[in-house]
């Protein structure tokens, strides 16, 4: 049933009620106004604990009473408008920007830096009004301001241009709200307390979702391995921090070596500003000028990525560089 939504979203998207969301809201006043109340899986720590990676997973049909527990009012998400903010390292360069973000997974999206005045340098987008796109194969267009210049390629290709990691549109929805939403039955018990996921994103990604509980607190997500599996495969973790309201308040990402430890290479932090699941929310579609010179990824070499640009940084600052390896 879950893979068959996409089927007429646009309609029931528009008709869904509308959900805003800001962490400078209490919870009372949150349940006031949008008639949400604190769902299972949330996350109530800033930490999340060491992930069972050596353990060979045990098959276990059983959880997925658990999983839809968890994932419970995520099959009402259609949409998400949000901004957050970008900090920590990408490429041995200091980030600290602010973007801005429209997604309605398999029909439209929007990213862009958010700037104090005039136009964002550059806008990512993609626009597949059939919503059939296969995950991880949505097409998008990447136009930057600074010489008039487009590039179109997949939206993950343009994502790790833009942000250092490839991250199709549909799974940057879903590590924002429900991730694995779309799973199918793969589930696999890692002991008492843990339980895994994993999401196939067309055949050039997967996302192993693993989700934990203790003494103390319910089943929750935890964290994230996505794998992309182009060559040369790459890794990054992503840590679920600080989830509310099927959005996650804080995200860490962190890239990582063959051998799944931290490589140092990669290391930002999402820290959401503002959230809201809207019915009217699909975001509008930047106009491309006719007279746009089109360009190629490898044309912009060591621009990439785009968010480590200095003219979008909050606070500029020298680059880092990583001490030499020996």
């Amino acid at each position: 049933m879950r893979k068959n939504m996409l089927t007429g979203v646009s309609v029931a998207f528009m008709a869904a009620a509308t959900i805003t969301i800001a962490q400078t809201t209490t919870t009372t006043d949150q349940t006031k106004r949008t008639g949400l109340v604190s769902q299972p899986g949330t996350s109530r720590t800033s930490a999340t604990p060491d992930l069972p990676l050596d353990m060979v997973g045990i098959p276990d049909a059983s959880l997925g009473t658990d999983y839809d527990t968890i994932s419970k009012g995520c099959e009402n998400l259609f949409g998400l408008k949000t901004r957050f903010r970008i900090t920590g390292t990408m490429r041995g360069r200091r980030v600290d920007a602010e973007v801005r973000l429209g997604v309605v997974p398999g029909l439209t999206m929007r990213l862009e830096p958010v700037v104090q005045s005039g136009s964002p340098q550059f806008v990512l987008q993609a626009n597949d009004g059939s919503g059939n796109q296969l995950a991880n194969d949505e097409h998008g267009t990447l136009f930057i301001r600074q010489g008039n210049r487009v590039v179109r390629d997949k939206v993950a290709a343009l994502m790790n241009a833009v942000i250092g990691v490839p991250i199709s549109e549909r799974e940057l929805f879903e590590i924002f709200t429900c991730p694995t939403f779309w799973a199918g039955v793969d589930l696999a018990r890692l002991g008492p307390d843990w339980f895994r996921l994993v999401t196939p994103y067309g055949e050039e990604a997967l996302l192993e979702t693993y989700l934990h509980r203790d003494a103390s607190h319910a089943w929750a997500y935890a964290a994230a391995i996505h794998h992309a599996l182009t060559v040369p495969e790459r890794k990054w973790r992503i840590d679920f921090l600080e989830r509310r309201h099927e959005v996650f308040g804080r995200l860490r990402i962190r890239s990582m070596n063959w051998l799944g430890e931290m490589d140092r290479q990669d290391d930002i932090t999402l820290l959401r500003e503002f959230a809201s699941l809207d019915a009217d929310g699909i975001p509008v579609a930047e106009t491309i000028p006719a007279t746009a010179r089109e360009i190629s990824l490898a044309d912009l070499k060591g621009a990439i990525p785009l968010i480590t640009a200095p003219s979008i940084q909050r606070s500029p600052s020298r680059q880092v560089r990583e001490p030499a390896r020996r």
